[in-house]
């Protein structure tokens, strides 16, 4: 067999006892081909427990950090300490150890250079089981430390696979009340059975009901060539149904030269019999041996039997023990996954008792609100009150918790250094098995620069970009609302003007000192009007205005006011020129019929026509 025919052999119920039908795997770690030609040369003829040795090379620490994931059942590795590095060797038994958790792997170092790595450093410092100079290894000392290593290997893996069979019978004896039980306990008994004889063994675990008629034998489970037999024993070979019927016809252990049957009787009237085949003769010593163990197995059904008798009248509660006992766990297993995720989310958590005393408070919230620890525990949460929200949504907050229920809102707050922040606020009732509310639980996100957002998007949807007023969209759905809100309309006026000449202004003195004339033009519009009133551009240089509860006369002086004021204005553009400027101005009042802005407003242009036609600079009614 070559290097890279080598196969390991896989197996998902790990750990097993090696193989014999497979050769000892040994993996060859040098950065000097010489060393594995010496190396297989020497160990070419050696035979262990009748298998041989087979050989896998890598020839750098890199090489073999690639290949060891891919191997199974390493025996040993002759690993150099000195390859790309001083301590490159050292560096990968670290690797073995635990990355790839190899304990029972002997790792034995050779080294040219034993002055790189001291003996007694790397014993004490490493997990490796020998330590060589390649100068000392002959080829007798090399055979003695390889065979020494593979029989603590073996040794390693016997007892790893008799504690598997150990966990597979307390598994069972854990587990009667499931329909598996029993074959869970069968499994452990072969596992046993191997490691006992201290040999691979093919075995078979078979029951009989004793009854008036007669009843077939059901096989529980087998190993190595038996593994995956079926419950039935017709898949068997003739000589094996015929080695189990006898011992089950004698009631008594039989024996012969490679295989035994062992015949159990158990208190409730059932009979086991275990069937075991080894790859060698058994000795005086394996046959008592498994006397004695299959003592034990009846033994382990005389109380797997009681078990049962006993768990009929307690069952209850062992059940409800259980059951409390996986609660208990879960809730500490849950309230350690909660409170690290409460510790590291980034939304602010408060907790609070049913009176609203903070009992605690996350990283976040503290981040967020500037506050420390011991300044919020046992104070409320209306630390954060920023006097900006009105008192009867905190009213409605506290009924609707209160009563059972979330409360879901948005809320100004305070940070303590008295700076404002906008959070989306969830608040939630926490209550106890018996349904009494014992604490409240808020969790916040700050949403401050989301609420500026979206005034910035209101304030470009609503208003124009150029001079701070409402674009004519917004100017028209504000009017009819604040038109429907009057009483009366009809007190209500509409200013129409634009500004003279304004096409001049552009052709004199640029673009951008006519958007200097529109801002100023509504500066001044908003200097000289009131608040309540709507000041808007409907496009160009011209601007309409909605004057409420206005009379005709104060719609008139307002109109002369606001012409008088711009007229007067010198505007300064940016290469300090300047000019004066002057607006055309059309008045309109509602009259008893109009409902709505278009009419009102189609005669305060014609009126706004009007004054262009007499000589532009003053108001004219329609």
């Amino acid at each position: 067999m070559s290097d890279t025919d080598l196969l390991f052999e896989n197996d998902d119920a790990a750990p097993i006892l090696e193989n014999t039908s497979l050769p000892w795997n040994i993996l060859i770690i040098d950065d000097e081909p010489e060393v594995h030609a010496a190396t297989r040369l020497a160990l070419s003829d050696t035979i262990f427990q009748s298998r041989p040795l087979a050989f896998v090379s890598a020839y750098s620490a890199a090489q073999a950090r690639e290949l060891l994931p891919t191997l199974e059942h390493v025996a040993i590795i002759l690993l150099d300490v000195v390859m790309e590095t001083d301590e490159a060797g050292l560096e990968l038994v670290r690797f073995i150890r635990e990355e790839l958790n190899w304990q029972a792997t002997r790792i034995i170092l050779r080294t040219g250079q034993p002055g790189l790595a001291p003996e007694q450093d790397v014993i004490l410092q490493y997990d490796i089981n020998d330590y060589k100079a390649k100068t000392e290894l002959t080829q007798t000392r090399l055979f003695t430390s390889v065979v020494v290593a593979l029989r603590g290997y073996r040794h390693l893996i016997n007892l790893e696979t008799s504690r598997a069979g150990l966990r597979q019978v307390i598994r069972a004896a854990s587990s009667l009340h499931r329909n598996r039980s029993l074959n869970l306990f069968a499994e452990g008994v072969l596992l046993q059975l191997t490691a006992i004889l201290d040999t691979e063994a093919h075995s078979i675990l078979c029951t009989h009901r004793r009854s008036r008629t007669a009843a077939p034998l059901t096989v529980l489970t087998g190993s190595g060539r038996f593994s995956g037999v079926s419950a039935s024993p017709v898949d068997l070979e003739a000589e094996i149904r015929t080695r189990l019927t006898a011992a089950l016809a004698v009631q008594r252990h039989l024996f012969a030269g490679q295989y035994a049957t062992l015949y159990l009787r158990t208190p409730g009237g059932r009979e086991v019999i275990v069937y075991v085949e080894s790859t060698r003769p058994f000795s005086e010593l394996d046959l008592s041996l498994l006397e004695l163990f299959g003592h034990n197995i009846s033994i382990g059904y005389d109380n797997l039997k009681m078990w049962q008798q006993l768990n009929d009248g307690n069952q209850l509660l062992e059940r409800r023990v259980a059951e409390r006992t996986q609660q208990l766990t879960r809730s500490e297993a849950d309230l350690r996954r909660f409170k690290s995720a409460v510790e590291h989310s980034s939304a602010s958590i408060l907790i609070t008792d049913l009176h609203g005393i903070i009992t605690y408070a996350n990283p976040a919230l503290l981040e967020t609100s500037q506050y420390g620890l011991d300044e919020l525990l046992g104070n409320r949460p209306s630390l954060f009150k920023s006097g900006a929200m009105p008192n009867h949504l905190f009213t409605t907050l506290w009924e609707q918790i209160r009563a059972g229920n979330s409360w879901r809102g948005e809320l100004l707050n305070r940070r303590k250094s008295g700076t404002s922040y906008w959070e989306a606020v969830t608040i939630s009732p926490v209550a106890n098995d018996a349904g009494e509310i014992t604490h409240f639980v808020a969790v916040k996100e700050d949403i401050s620069e989301r609420k500026r957002l979206e005034e910035e998007l209101r304030r470009l949807a609503t208003t124009d970009p150029l001079t701070g007023t409402l674009n004519r969209r917004s100017f028209f759905e504000q009017a009819d609302q604040d038109v429907l809100r009057q009483e009366s309309h009809y007190s209500t006026a509409v200013l129409m003007f634009d500004v003279d000449h304004f096409k001049l202004i552009n052709d004199t003195f640029g673009h951008a000192a006519g958007d200097s004339v529109l801002a100023e033009l509504a500066e001044i519009c908003r200097a000289n009007l009131r608040e309540q009133d709507r000041i808007g551009r409907l496009g160009g240089e011209e601007f309409a205005c909605l004057l409420p509860n206005t009379t005709a006369s104060q719609a008139w002086l307002a109109a002369e006011r606001l012409r008088e004021a711009v007229a007067e204005h010198n505007i300064m553009f940016a290469d300090r020129r300047q000019t004066a400027a002057t607006i055309s101005v059309g008045l309109a009042l509602f009259v008893p019929g109009e409902e709505t802005l278009d009419a009102v407003l189609s005669r305060a242009d014609a009126a706004l026509y009007l004054a262009k036609r007499h000589g532009r600079n003053c108001v004219r009614q329609a």
